[in-house]
């Protein structure tokens, strides 16, 4: 991670504002024309007023407001953090690009629409063998079996829904995307409603990640409201002649759905639950005019997500190398400073060797009367002074031969512990 910091001038950015629109200027910066605006009223610079450009280009005479004198700051930093492993992701890209890596779209010239459903290819055809079978459920064809692609349209809109898969197929092995079609036999088509598992699922492979399609149709849902049946007269006494009939609140609700012809297509992940990309009919567009550039996005995002897993386990192959080499340097240090530690207790033990000899010599300097045990000390001093010079390393038998623990001692068993305690 880094830091960007960008510098804004007040008299240099409102020299900008007032030559250019807003949102030309905010582009520039990678800002949003609210951004910019927050950004001048902190430096206290006038923007121009709404329409300011359009009554411009109309030859309306527009007055330039000044750059008024201020007391607060002249310039502003905006910083901005920013990843510099997006750079590098977005680096190798553009070499598989260019490598060859990934192979560029097709144009949308070299579709051919097929003329009728018999036409469409084998992608396509697989979803209509299996349609066939399905009946309307409240209006809706629902193929949701672990296909390639799950389809929840009307059957007026069953036939443009193929067109359309047929047109995806296309594009995605024009982005170099393979197919996964799971075959099924004639006792698997009696069971569509079974729920299969996301790995067994058809799909379509794009650098190594799989899809699938979910595709729609809005419907307009309308509640139904039936008039309440009218209770039966009881013409005899009864206990339950004055009560109300409370039956038609707890009568389920029933409604109606009104197909709209608009239709939705979503790119999921196999075993995710959010899409990734999609797109639908629009008052301005249709899904037709849009499904290259919904594949190419796909494709796209497969691409880097692809180089970011080389990337990161390269990554982590470097960090485990290096983790290597910090273990090999971390034991040599332990065992040098466990060798220093060896060497100053040897050193510790020759100081105090040197100075019991110091202490001999002391004593052999006095007068016989001062020190009437002179020759055992000295001995007995010598024996410690050989013991601790760690160029000498002289046994001491006193010392040597006495554990530190009892090595006689035994365990007792349960039953004296608990006499004792008794």
């Amino acid at each position: 991670m880094a830091w960007k910091d960008t510098v804004f001038e007040r008299q240099m950015l409102y020299d900008e504002i007032w030559t250019e629109p807003m949102t030309t200027v905010a582009q520039r910066y990678s800002l949003s024309d609210v951004g910019l605006r927050k950004i001048c009223v902190k430096l206290a610079i006038p923007v121009p007023p709404r329409g300011y450009w359009a009554r411009l280009a109309a030859g309306q005479p527009m007055e330039k407001q000044p750059l008024p004198q201020s007391e607060g700051p002249s310039t502003f930093v905006r910083s901005i953090r920013i990843d510099e492993r997006n750079d590098e992701v977005e680096h190798h890209v553009a070499s598989a690009r260019l490598d060859g890596a990934a192979a560029p779209l097709l144009q949308e010239a070299a579709y051919q629409p097929p003329s009728c459903v018999a036409d469409v290819g084998r992608e396509a055809a697989y979803i209509s063998k299996t349609m066939v079978k399905l009946k309307e459920v409240d209006g809706i064809i629902s193929l949701s079996v672990g296909a390639w692609a799950d389809i929840a349209v009307s059957e007026a809109a069953r036939l443009r829904a193929l067109m359309l898969l047929d047109k995806v197929a296309f594009a995605v092995k024009a982005a170099s995307g393979v197919f996964h079609l799971k075959s099924r036999s004639q006792n698997e088509h009696a069971h569509l409603s079974q729920r299969h598992s996301d790995d067994d699922r058809g799909s379509f492979e794009i650098h190594g990640t799989r899809y699938f399609v979910r595709m729609k149709e809005r419907m307009l849902k309308e509640e139904i409201t039936e008039p309440v049946p009218a209770r039966p007269q009881n013409r005899g006494r009864s206990r339950f002649a004055y009560e109300p009939d409370f039956s038609s609140i707890f009568r389920s609700k029933k409604y109606k759905f009104t197909p709209t012809g608009k239709l939705q297509l979503q790119v999921y992940r196999v075993a995710c639950s959010y899409e990734i990309a999609k797109t639908e009919d629009t008052p301005h567009t249709i899904i037709e005019d849009k499904l290259f550039t919904l594949v190419e996005k796909v494709e796209r995002l497969s691409l880097t997500k692809k180089i970011e897993e080389q990337l990161r386990q390269e990554r982590k192959l470097e960090s485990e190398r290096k983790t290597k080499s910090w273990e090999a340097q971390k034991a040599q240090k332990d065992a040098l400073l466990k060798q220093l530690e060896q060497y100053e207790q040897l050193a510790r033990n020759l100081g105090r060797a040197e100075s019991l000899r110091r202490l001999m010599e002391k004593i052999q300097e006095l007068p016989s009367a001062q020190s009437p045990l002179k020759e055992e000390h000295i001995a007995q001093l010598t024996i410690m002074a050989d013991w601790l010079d760690p160029t000498i390393a002289k046994r001491w038998p006193e010392i040597d031969d006495v554990p530190d623990k009892n090595p006689h001692f035994c365990k007792r068993d349960a039953s004296t512990v608990l006499d004792s305690c008794v």
